[in-house]
């Protein structure tokens, strides 16, 4: 009997997953989709990850690009385990003084350029709300 390394067992819990789930995405949908921020400079702060078989939500910023994953601060994923990514329309930025918070500033991201970018690449699945930007992987 073969053994099965935990990426193959992962892989096929991923795949299983994906099955009974309606996707939106595909790996060329999303290099398109990241690729268009580092082309034009777009910053997606204080963005949030889901996983499709993870119930935690991470904190998220563009890092290398491959072709079909990204090599990221908390690791390498692949695009099809993205359920959805959000940007929000405004983001926090925490201020400290040594151990004192001071009152933090907020800024905007640039969600009606990220609207129209995704609009010139491809259909997207995503909701805007006065909060953000939802881009689905999967439904």
């Amino acid at each position: 009997m073969k053994t099965q390394l935990p990426y193959d067992i992962y892989q096929k819990k991923l795949d299983k997953e994906i099955s009974h789930r309606e996707s939106f995405m595909n790996d060329s949908k999303w290099y398109k989709f990241f690729e268009e921020f580092s082309v034009n400079n777009l910053s997606i702060n204080g963005s949030k990850i889901k996983f499709l078989l993870e119930d935690k939500i991470y904190d998220f910023s563009i890092g290398y690009i491959g072709e079909n994953y990204m090599d990221t601060i908390f690791g390498v994923f692949s695009f099809k385990e993205i359920e959805w990514i959000f940007i929000p329309q405004k983001y926090e930025i925490e201020r400290f003084n040594r151990t004192e918070k001071l009152s933090s500033r907020y800024k905007e991201n640039p969600i009606d350029k990220i609207e129209e970018a995704m609009s010139n690449l491809a259909q997207f699945c995503y909701e805007k709300d006065e909060n953000g930007l939802k881009i689905y992987g999967y439904k």
